[in-house]
């Protein structure tokens, strides 16, 4: 048991370092020369890299930062698989948390990271590709119909928590496990998480003000 606590630790810390990898910040600096926080929102995320830098790198910095929540969550998945499959789910569970944390609050970054959007749908993409594939679907739906961003990531995440309540889609197809009734209240939670990492846009929502995405379209 003790053993096995040690490697959940070391495996909690490598969530949160995976996702603090600031790849926002990393395509900025290394293919055009800039610092995305000095650049529009300042915020280290995709729409705000697409934005700033054009759709190819906001579509890129997206991508990237699901994956990292992918690989985070399947090596921990496949080391505590062999440790104690007893603890595979609470595995899962806290490091999708501390994915998230450090996306938002990156140890590479001064703590001044993005809102987890993207972090949270790589998450879906490796426990429910079914739940991923409906929450991505809604999500374009959302985008296309009312063009913010905002409104689309404060929405989509709490349909995805209540999709999972239904027992057919807690089965993982890609880590072959079964999730208990707190996964989807881990998804609830993380989109209760989105919408706090979000109380400024829902301002300017309720005010008007918030800008429209235009290089998605």
């Amino acid at each position: 048991m003790g053993v096995t606590i040690f490697v959940l630790v070391l495996l909690l810390l490598f969530s949160y370092l995976m996702g603090s990898i600031p790849f926002s910040l990393v395509v900025g600096k290394l293919f055009f020369k800039k610092d995305i926080r000095n650049f529009g929102s300042g915020n280290l995320g995709g729409t705000n890299t697409g934005r700033v830098l054009g759709k190819g790198a906001g579509f890129a910095v997206m991508v990237l930062d699901q994956l990292k929540a992918v690989i985070a969550i399947l090596i921990g998945t496949l080391i505590m698989k062999h440790m104690d499959p007893n603890f595979v789910n609470l595995t899962i569970y806290l490091s999708s948390i501390c994915i998230v944390l450090g996306h938002c609050y990156p140890i590479f970054a001064k703590f001044k990271g993005g809102k987890a959007v993207a972090c949270t749908f790589g998450i879906l993409f490796i426990t429910n590709i079914y739940v991923y594939l409906i929450t991505l679907a809604i999500y374009a739906i959302l985008l296309k119909i009312t063009k913010y961003v905002s409104f689309g990531s404060i929405t989509v995440f709490f349909i995805s928590g209540c999709i999972t309540f239904f027992e057919i889609f807690r089965t993982s197809p890609f880590l072959q496990i079964k999730f208990d009734i707190f996964y989807p209240i881990l998804i609830l939670f993380l989109a209760v998480f989105i919408v706090i990492k979000h109380r400024s846009n829902i301002t300017r929502l309720q005010k008007g003000t918030e800008n429209k995405i235009k290089w998605m379209g």
